[in-house]
């Protein structure tokens, strides 16, 4: 199963795109975990 470098390419953005936006999400995830477990004083 052969693939040439364009397909590759055509493949790969997409998959890229996913993994950067999914990397994304768990990052603003997790600050806003930790800014509202953090930032409740008192409690």
């Amino acid at each position: 199963m052969d693939i040439s470098a364009e397909e590759y390419d055509l493949i790969n953005i997409p998959f890229v795109f996913q993994a950067t936006a999914l990397l994304a999400g768990v990052f603003a995830e997790s600050r806003s975990y930790l800014r509202s477990s953090v930032g409740r004083p008192g409690s």
